[in-house]
């Protein structure tokens, strides 16, 4: 509930206030003791669960930020996305609950099987494994910029997914990355199940 309930107050908080969405927005990418993100402190540290290790807050701040750096429009979307409601319980290392919903690999993985997308498969995977290579401060460095792509072509991001994710990076990082990888491949495949579109074979195998 911890993750569901920042994306409905940051969402309410920057729809109304143009001076909170600056505010947030000047902290996208920043790590939360940073200067630009002291503003952000109201708005966000009163929904991070106590106990948290560093992944958890980076996670909160990091989601409250590009809530705001979304356009209007892309913001009033995401409330309306088919993402399957559901009963969450808390992960045991950090406090926050797992939501039934859509992964960042998958999301990707959709944005790129759209008809005409502008984003490219190999380009798209690529970032994504660089993305999974990283630690938390690399993750927090990278992750704006894959994101800016889903806001250009106007696919809504699951929020409270993409916290309850981040929160898991400090413990959890591979399985994480093992699950946005997996939600991209079956995604994209599902979408454009074509031959053209699998991967390559090596042939060279059991000659």
């Amino acid at each position: 509930m911890a993750a569901d309930k920042l994306v409905e107050s940051v969402s309410a908080q920057v729809a109304k206030s143009p001076g909170n969405r600056a505010a947030l927005r000047r902290s996208v990418g920043r790590t939360p003791e940073h200067p630009q993100s002291r503003h952000a402190i109201a708005l966000v540290s009163r929904h991070i669960p106590p106990g948290g290790d560093e992944a958890v807050e980076r996670a909160f701040y990091a989601v409250a930020a590009l809530i705001a750096a979304q356009p209007r429009q892309s913001q009033d979307e995401d409330s309306d996305d088919d993402v399957p409601d559901g009963e969450t319980e808390p992960d045991a290392a950090t406090g926050v609950e797992e939501p039934e919903s859509q992964s960042l690999g998958a999301t990707l993985g959709r944005a790129v099987a759209l008809p005409g997308s502008p984003l490219k498969f190999d380009t798209v995977e690529a970032r994504l494994h660089l993305l999974c290579r990283q630690r938390v401060d690399g993750l927090h460095r990278q992750l704006p910029r894959i994101v800016s792509q889903l806001k250009t072509i106007r696919v809504p991001v699951d929020w409270s997914r993409l916290t309850f994710d981040l929160s898991r990076w400090g413990t959890d990082a591979d399985y994480v990355a093992k699950e946005w990888l997996q939600d991209y491949y079956r995604t994209y495949f599902r979408l454009k199940p074509t031959d053209e579109n699998s991967p390559p074979i090596d042939k060279s195998e059991g000659q």
